[in-house]
């Protein structure tokens, strides 16, 4: 899983190395030029993989500037559609896929519950990791690690992990702009703005 990290760790770079320059009027115009940063600077099939979730989800929260978690989910669903027809992955098969799978389960149930949007995404982190430790001992059949055949067994997913730690700094992101104490349930720009900071 080593030699996968340096491939997400460049398109995350050039992410962080942009912030100032994408276009902030709303939630899905900064996430589209995230999509080009993540798809120009990720190696491998990796960068147009990574590059579909941020656009779809760019493309479900275009011109608005506070999303909930309905809009997530929705976001997130329409995301795995778009992994699913560009990588040809299936649930199952041990990628990113099955995380973000994972995730929307676990948001639906935030959902229902009317959870707060930092328990949600906190509960949500929890569900990727769960999703890590069960998918360990699956046979890969999509993404780099199928290529290793039954040697996957028994190895992380790096896609898999990557998601569980995504969502664990949207956390740290959102007690930095107060979301615990006042309940939130939406995400605005003012929290987009403060990941970088």
């Amino acid at each position: 899983m080593n030699d996968c990290l340096p491939l997400f760790a460049g398109g995350f770079k050039a992410v962080l190395n942009g912030y100032g320059k994408f276009d902030m009027s709303s939630i899905g115009s900064f996430l589209l030029g995230v999509s080009k940063e993540i798809t120009g600077n990720t190696g491998g099939c990796s960068g147009p993989v990574w590059g579909t979730l941020f656009m779809r989800c760019g493309m479900a929260f275009r011109g608005k500037t506070e999303i909930n978690l309905e809009d997530i989910a929705a976001a997130f669903k329409s995301a795995i559609e778009g992994i699913m027809k560009r990588g040809g992955a299936s649930l199952g098969d041990k990628t990113l896929v099955d995380a973000l799978d994972a995730q929307v389960k676990s948001f639906e149930k935030s959902i229902e519950e009317h959870t707060p949007i930092l328990e949600a995404f906190k509960r949500a982190s929890d569900a990727a990791v769960e999703m890590r430790e069960t998918t360990k001992g699956w046979v890969a059949k999509r993404g780099r690690q199928s290529f290793t055949g039954d040697r996957s067994a028994g190895t992380y997913d790096p896609g898999i992990v990557v998601i569980g730690g995504d969502v664990e700094g949207h956390c740290g992101g959102a007690r930095k702009v107060r979301f615990a104490e006042n309940k939130r349930t939406d995400i605005n720009m003012t929290f987009i703005r403060s990941l970088n900071e």
